[in-house]
């Protein structure tokens, strides 16, 4: 199905879309780190709460659309970037670990975060005819990066804030760009 659609009010579209799933995710990842607070640390309900979190914060910086015809934009753009909305060094450092956590741990499982080192074979007689293989590895656990809570739902809540004020400023350049004639372009949906 196709639809007749001014090109700026189509952008428009896409970046209220992608910023309302934005907004959803920011709100998911503030109860999952409530919830983690409330649970110990060695429990599997913080580890899950947690990764929850880690994922539900950097879904919105992520590439989520393949489609070049998607309903929303491929991520959320912050306007003025994110150093517009997170002030400190310390805030935009921890948003740069969570992201890349988030690519690099959580959804993949890259050597880096998970060491693994063949041992060398003790003395074996060879009749036996065992063949085996030692290894040392570290398994990647979400707890051991020590996040603050308290301050990763400070950032979690000012990029949920930049959601809430940024739909309603798109509401106003859509209520612009329909009141302007234009040459329409056909959306692909």
């Amino acid at each position: 199905m196709s639809d007749l659609m001014p090109a700026p009010m189509l952008a428009l579209k896409r970046e209220v879309h992608r910023a309302h799933i934005s907004l959803r995710d920011f709100e998911d990842a503030a109860r999952f780190i409530e919830a983690a607070k409330r649970h110990d640390l060695a429990s599997d309900e913080h580890e899950g709460l947690l990764l929850a979190a880690l994922i539900h914060y950097a879904r919105p910086f992520s590439r989520n659309e393949v489609d070049p015809n998607a309903a929303a934009d491929v991520r959320l753009e912050i306007r003025g970037g994110v150093d517009a909305v997170l002030k400190t060094a310390g805030e935009l450092t921890l948003h740069q670990r969570i992201i890349n956590l988030r690519n690099k741990a959580v959804a993949h499982a890259e050597s880096e975060f998970n060491p693994m080192k063949i041992l060398p074979k003790p003395p074996r007689d060879p009749a036996a005819g065992v063949t085996y293989l030692m290894t040392s590895s570290r398994r990647w656990h979400a707890v051991q990066e020590n996040i603050d809570l308290d301050e990763f739902g400070r950032i979690v809540e000012a990029m949920r804030a930049y959601c809430m004020e940024r739909l309603p400023a798109l509401g106003r350049e859509i209520d612009r760009v329909s009141a302007q004639p234009h040459d329409l372009e056909r959306e692909q949906t």
